[in-house]
């Protein structure tokens, strides 16, 4: 820590002497300048601009300093016993005494003269001119020695009077030194909270404004400066510091406040073209209010931040978990297409994956997100079949604040706009609405959105992989998806095949579910291997995992054995196999004539229609019975008035 700096101002030289006698070099440097009572103020004033942190003073000179100045000056004490040096010396010459003090008589001075048998004169004084007539009447009505500070010896000597300068005690010295160390201490502690706030408030980007008890303006931030400059300029705002408080601001309620002492939180105020919320609260010390603190804030910006933090949480919510490292491909097709997906991962071109529902399409979307450039960014994904067509599009595209009834305060931010510089997966594509289709196909060409209900094109940088179980070419040949949007999403193609296509994979993928289901004993049989390679897996991996499942949950606790595993395998295979007639005994019997695929649409028409029609058409009521999107049953409906 640096030494402290100190001054001494007095008219006292041997004052002086004795405070630099009795000093530490090591904690202080001290300054010595001797001055009159009427030069002691602007002395020391000036010193203080000049980086001096305590005023020492003395006698007189000491209590006008400390009534001028207050809280930077330590005043040397000045007791009847502080004195008695002094009287003693004096009496030895003489019993009659003028002692000269400041501003009003001392107490106890009578007493301490009885005691030492003197005659004594106080000399009440409060400038120079009122000390020199008092020591000229002291000694014109007898007294013979004159007992007081520096400047007294002077006058006394104009009038042939002897005089005994008080010099204060060493424990007087050490007492004032140690006192002006605190002072010190605690001013630059004082200085350096008063920095930080002052750094603070000029670098917050949120509008302070403070003011006094008599509405003078002690604060007034850059930012407030800035948020009011339709209002006030920089120029007004910087001379408005010191002053009452600008007229145009007084709407804020500060002068409402206080009057009441009640503070204001979150007011709407308009100024001008702005919208400001406005915190007006009152500052108290010790019960007492002093001034009140003013927070203003734009509402646009508040807004802004809202989406930015809505953003920021979606963006850490939507991270890829799966790697290629994770595919099992013991199959020479699975491990072909995963170093496929590798090289298109190098890529920032549209990836199409096409493949029967539960191959593992999301797992390889993520994998090569991962596995691409972009895999610090966001990857967020979106089943466009679990979706009306009005919510898919603002779940993609956002919307604004009242764009539509129920419309979030504020808007909410689309999946493009989240995904920037990441990957978006739209999973079952083929089922969004041909409208959607074509505002899908433009957000993609342009890289750029609008929200639902916005007037503000807004530029995105995303890398779309999207998937489906339709073969989404013969849908566009079928007018059933837009070749448009076909060709931008197949840039790069993957298909992924079936499980019945590898079963080669089916072990190691047993490995893998029985130990995410907490199990390691999993051993495969001959019996069993045969088993599980001629079924048709229709639900293919996800299939898979649900049999594992169902095992683990009815035998926790019993080590694994491949025939209990096999039964509970054939029991949920032929459930799944006669699924149809079991759940819908109403339906009618197809003929047997025409392929397997014509068929299996000839009975879906069948459900539909009657499902509809128990339903009096209501589309949303047959989709949830039907257990598919309003988009798909559009979709198949559509495919079944055309095939009609």
């Amino acid at each position: 820590m640096s030494r402290y700096r100190f001054a001494f101002v007095s008219n006292s030289r041997e004052v002086s002497e004795a405070i630099l006698a009795h000093s530490d070099p090591a904690s202080e440097s001290i300054t010595v300048r001797l001055a009159s009572m009427e030069r002691a103020v602007p002395v020391a004033r000036q010193l203080l601009d000049e980086g001096i942190e305590v005023i020492i003073g003395g006698g007189g000179t000491g209590n006008v300093l400390a009534e001028s100045i207050g809280q930077a000056v330590v005043k040397i004490d000045r007791s009847p016993a502080y004195l008695m040096p002094a009287l003693m010396e004096a009496r030895a010459h003489t019993k009659k005494i003028a002692v000269t003090v400041f501003s009003q008589p001392i107490e106890g001075l009578a007493t301490l003269a009885k005691y030492l048998d003197i005659e004594l004169h106080q000399v009440v004084f409060s400038s120079t001119d009122e000390l020199e007539t008092g020591i000229r009447k002291s000694i014109a009505e007898g007294a013979e020695i004159v007992v007081g500070g520096g400047i007294c010896k002077q006058i006394a000597d104009r009038y042939g009077a002897p005089t005994v300068v008080v010099i204060p005690e060493r424990e007087n010295v050490l007492q004032t030194l140690y006192e002006a160390r605190a002072v010190a201490g605690s001013r630059r502690a004082e200085k350096r909270k008063l920095e930080e706030l002052n750094t603070i408030l000029q670098t917050i980007r949120e509008g302070i404004i403070v003011v006094d008890s008599l509405r003078r303006v002690t604060v007034f931030n850059p930012a407030a400066a800035d948020i009011l400059r339709s209002v006030l300029s920089r120029k007004q705002a910087e001379a408005a510091v010191g002053k009452k408080l600008p007229a145009p601001l007084d709407v804020f309620g500060l002068s409402r406040v206080i009057e009441t002492g009640l503070g204001e939180s979150d007011r709407i105020h308009r100024l001008g073209d702005l919208n400001l919320v406005v915190t007006s609260q009152p500052i108290m010390v010790e019960d007492r209010l002093v001034g009140v603190i003013c927070s203003i804030r734009e509402a646009s910006r508040i807004q802004d931040l809202e989406r930015k933090v809505r953003e920021d949480m979606y963006r850490r919510g939507f991270v890829a978990k799966h790697t290629f490292e994770e595919m099992v491909a013991a199959s020479p097709s699975l491990g072909a297409l995963a170093r496929e997906g590798a090289r298109y991962a190098k890529s920032d071109a549209a990836v199409l994956i096409q493949g029967e529902t539960g191959t593992g399409k999301e797992l390889l979307a993520q994998s090569i997100h991962n596995a691409s450039k972009r895999s610090s960014q966001p990857f967020l994904a979106i089943n466009c079949s679990a979706l009306p067509e009005t919510l898919l599009e603002s779940e993609l595209f956002g919307y604004e604040e009242g764009s539509f009834t129920g419309a979030r305060r504020g808007g909410k931010v689309g999946l493009f706009e989240m995904a920037h510089k990441g990957t978006l997966f739209l999973d079952e594509i083929a089922d969004i609405s041909p409208s959607l289709q074509v505002r899908l196909l433009r957000a993609i060409e342009r890289n750029e959105v609008m929200r639902v209900g916005g007037d503000r094109i807004v530029s995105v940088d995303v890398r779309i992989i999207s998937s489906s179980q339709v073969d989404l070419y013969r849908a566009g040949l079928a007018g059933e998806f837009r070749p448009d949007l076909y060709f931008r999403l197949s840039t790069l193609m993957l298909n992924l095949p079936a499980l019945r296509e590898r079963v080669s994979d089916i072990p190691v993928l047993l490995e893998k579910l029985f130990a995410k289901a907490g199990r390691s004993d999993f051993e495969e049989s001959a019996d069993l291997q045969t088993a599980l390679s001629q079924y048709d897996w229709p639900g293919n991996v996800r299939e898979l995992e649900a049999i594992v499942q169902t095992y683990a949950a009815l035998h926790t606790d019993e080590p694994f054995d491949a025939s209990t595993f096999n039964a509970v395998f054939q029991s949920r295979s032929r459930r799944q196999s006669s699924g149809i007639e079991a759940g819908n005994p109403s339906v009618p019997s197809i003929g047997l004539d025409g392929s397997l695929k014509k068929q299996i649409s000839l009975l879906e028409q069948e459900i539909i229609s009657r499902t509809l029609s128990e339903c009096a058409n209501n589309r949303s009521e047959a989709a949830r019975r039907l257990g598919i999107s309003i988009n798909s049953l559009w979709r198949k409906s559509r495919q079944q008035h055309l095939d009609s």
